[in-house]
């Protein structure tokens, strides 16, 4: 479970509010398009709903929403689930519930009943009834097995139960916080049953001073049960969590597959200290591993070449000290072993970052549709919550990342560089090439963890594009900023797009080229993505990308990750950059040669601010191949106008609920959560 940053104007408002609806409804006629960007004040609840919202992506039908839960797919529906964390009449994290849709092919979602204001929890925080839950329902994941592990139409959620507030690994921890507890359907999770046994596990390891303990990933895993010699199948589950003033810990549970009740605590996963980083060149290769690890997850992912099975861990750090990364989405390769009590030691030799931007919160699931390939997802907060005005006339708060397919990423025929960037502790393992050879010498092998957009998704949103346009393989040089134009020179404009490239041919001398997204055409407004060859960066330069920003009414910080080609031993030159943007409404989504993601936010204030281009640093040059792009994601099948929801059919374009305040009560004084 995962939380905001709230600012303190944001908290004092919220202490001092009382249970009337917040702010206040526009009067019948309100322009939306002479808003005063001096007077956010003058603005009604949800006026602003469809100014920035994401059309193609996974999102809430209205409200505050994080992290992504209880992802399966159910063989006997034949029918994908997923939840996520959820205040849905408010803006504001706070009184954590979860959301709950559902999809029969990861692109099409339906909300479980339907889309009005809070109509689709799944289960609710229990503030009068039971106490272990009494305050929330935070992150956790699900499987299509009753509780003695068989496939016979039952759902089981496990998910951590809250009963003291705040937490939070900076402060003390409230003894009894957080307990791990279980909720079933019968019923394909139009409805749950809390466990009458609950809290399945009522506190953490004993003599664990700890900075939190939550949100349960747990999954068969054969591999854990041919190396520990289990007499029968088991279910594995890890937490994340961590011991004040020594560092993060993922502990390790197993319990058999006949009783999924009885768990037992094989320790730590592994024992990193406080704040590390694994690699040898620091926090800009694999990033800082914090204090606390929230919304964690361990599991086996497949090399093509011959099946072989590596082990991978994924961990939100909390409490990174790079600017820009308060927070961190990390993943792990490690090596495991057996210990002679019958737990594993976990070895990390590989370390890398899942995503460079705000994307968070990172959960997958085993999909049994496709071959068991690994599905990932990931929350992406908005950014303007701490402007309570402008926070109550968007209306929501949140969206999750397209789905990801998660692999084995491999690239034979490669040379280390002069500094040994493939022999250094980092994100690749490097082994000498059996067969591939180069002038008479072995080549090496390098490998590491490769995420990608699923590609049906891709297929499904290029599909329904209004526009379709391919440009001609060039080398640019200009030095200024080129818009993409249609064959009649017309500016190509959209604020619902994917574009896709290979850039070549990148020399040494290259410092910086890039593509400018959500542009007015004065550039008064423009977001600019830039590749820094020599210094291996990619950037996002926000501080241009809104009016809101320039007038200081919003702070967008760049956003920044490393990103470094190999060097291929054939052309004694880097590899291809294969870039994948996607912009939808505020969202980016920025994915390169499927080891690189970064996911960020803009909120263009002007309503021409939808131009598309690219540029390379003047007297430099390089190649842009094969450049593609689709504009008006999710519009159109054929002949039928889908009006933008491909993804959620049964939605209407405002799905805004009602906004209230939560009463002191409600709230705890304001100690629990904001209340708005």
């Amino acid at each position: 479970m995962s939380s905001p940053s709230i600012s303190k104007l944001g908290l004092l408002l919220a202490v001092v509010g009382c249970c009337a609806e917040a702010l206040f409804i526009p009067a019948s006629g309100f322009d939306k398009r002479a808003v005063d960007i001096n007077n956010l004040e003058s603005l009604g609840n949800n006026t602003l709903f469809e100014k920035w919202r994401p059309r193609y992506h996974f999102a809430a039908p209205a409200g505050w929403m994080n992290d992504p839960c209880g992802a399966m797919y159910d063989p006997i529906r034949k029918e994908y689930h997923l939840m996520y964390q959820w205040n849905p009449n408010h803006v504001m994290w706070g009184n954590m519930s979860w959301g709950h849709a559902v999809s029969k092919d990861l692109i099409t979602w339906t909300d479980i009943h339907n889309w009005r204001d809070g109509s689709s929890q799944a289960l609710v925080g229990n503030p009068n009834g039971i106490s272990y839950d009494k305050l929330g329902i935070f992150s956790g994941t699900a499987q299509p097995v009753n509780l003695k592990g068989e496939q016979d139409g039952t759902l089981v959620m496990f998910y951590t139960a809250i009963s003291a507030l705040p937490t939070n690994w900076k402060i003390p921890y409230i003894p009894g916080t957080e307990k791990q507890a279980y909720a079933i359907s019968t019923d394909g999770g139009k409805s749950w049953q809390r466990y009458e046994k609950n809290p399945i596990l009522p506190a953490p390891p004993a003599g664990w001073n700890i900075t939190g303990w939550r949100d349960p990933f747990f999954e068969p895993f054969p591999k854990l049960d041919a190396l520990l010699s289990q007499k029968e199948p088991h279910f594995y589950m890890v937490l994340g969590s961590g011991i004040k003033n020594v560092g993060p810990r993922m502990p390790l549970y197993s319990a058999p597959s006949s009783d999924l009740t009885n768990w037992t605590f094989l320790g730590a996963l592994w024992e990193p200290g406080m704040n590390e980083t694994f690699a040898t060149d620091g926090v800009e290769i694999s990033g800082s591993q914090g204090f606390n690890f929230e919304v964690s997850g361990f599991y086996t992912l497949h090399e093509e070449a011959d099946g072989t099975e590596r082990y991978f861990t994924n961990f939100g750090a909390e409490g990174g000290s790079v600017e820009g990364h308060e927070r961190w989405a990390l993943w792990n390769e490690g090596k495991v072993t057996a210990r002679a009590n019958g737990s594993v030691a976990y070895e990390p030799i590989a370390a890398g970052v899942s995503d460079w931007g705000n994307l968070y919160a990172m959960t997958s699931f085993l999909d049994t549709k496709h071959k068991d390939r690994r599905v990932q997802w990931g929350w992406s907060q908005d950014e303007p919550n701490g402007n309570l005005p402008l926070s109550r006339a968007i209306g929501y708060n949140g969206a999750l990342g397209l789905p990801r397919e998660l692999f084995v990423k491999t690239i034979d025929g490669v040379v280390d560089t002069a500094d040994k960037y493939l022999s250094k502790k980092g994100s690749f393992i490097a082994s000498l090439s059996e067969s591939k050879k180069h002038k008479g010498k072995k080549t090496l092998t390098a490998s590491t963890k490769g995420f990608r957009p699923l590609p049906e998704v891709v297929r499904a949103l290029r599909k329904t594009a209004t526009g379709r346009y391919k440009f001609p393989c060039r080398a640019h040089k200009s030095g200024v900023v080129e818009i993409l134009k249609d064959k009649s020179g017309k500016a190509i404009q959209s604020d619902h797009f994917s574009l896709s490239t290979t850039i070549s041919h990148v020399g040494k001398a290259v410092s910086e080229l890039g593509f400018v997204v959500r542009a007015s055409p004065d550039g008064e407004e423009q977001t600019k993505i830039i590749y820094y060859p020599q210094k291996y960066r990619i950037e996002v330069h926000r501080e241009q990308s809104s009016q809101l920003v320039t007038k200081k009414i919003l702070q967008s910080s760049t956003v920044w990750g490393h990103f470094r080609p190999l060097t291929l031993a054939r052309a004694n030159s880097d590899e291809d950059i294969n870039v994948e943007i996607f912009v939808d409404g505020s969202l980016i989504e920025i994915f390169v040669n499927d080891r690189f993601a970064a996911t960020t936010r803009v909120y263009p204030w002007r309503e021409d601010s939808l131009g598309i281009g690219f540029y390379v640093k003047k007297d430099e040059s390089v190649n842009m191949e094969n450049m593609r792009l689709w504009t008006g994601l999710g519009e159109k099948v054929g002949k039928k106008n889908l009006g933008g929801r491909l993804v959620w059919p049964k939605r209407p374009a405002d799905s805004s609920s009602k906004l209230v305040w939560d009463t002191p009560s409600q709230t705890g004084n304001g100690t629990w959560w904001a209340g708005y």
